[in-house]
């Protein structure tokens, strides 16, 4: 059985070459809610990306998604949208509280990223200036 920490650091490494998974995984985990479901599975939203890759671009290349890194995007999405906060069913995990320390790392980082590069010199409410 892999350690925990590897797990995490695998699955770092992995979402940081492969962001456009998780683009998918929140566009199919969206779909599925606008179908009307109040949960649903990780595994198969997983599976779907796979066919989507396999079939629907026609990859040459080969596509593999560890099964390992299934609850880390589960866990990732109901961060992002916490008002589908029961969406997937998780089970506890030895990683999660490293998990969720890089998670609230990354979106800080993701934010002040954002922040700095929108800044500018903008009109509020009140003719005062931002700087």
């Amino acid at each position: 059985m892999q350690m925990k920490k590897d797990l995490l650091t695998d699955f770092i490494a992995y979402h940081n070459r492969n962001p456009d998974i998780y683009r998918l995984f929140i566009k199919y985990a969206g779909e599925v809610s606008g179908a009307g479901r109040s949960n649903y599975s990780a595994r198969i939203i997983i599976e779907r990306i796979r066919w989507h890759m396999a079939v629907e671009t026609k990859s040459i290349d080969e596509f593999k998604i560890n099964d390992h890194h299934v609850p880390f995007y589960a866990r990732m999405f109901m961060y992002d949208h916490p008002e589908m906060e029961n969406f997937f069913e998780l089970r506890c995990a030895q990683w999660e509280n490293e998990f969720m320390q890089w998670l609230d790392m990354d979106r800080r980082d993701q934010l002040g990223f954002v922040f700095k590069a929108t800044k500018s010199r903008t009109a509020l409410p009140g003719g005062n200036a931002e700087g």
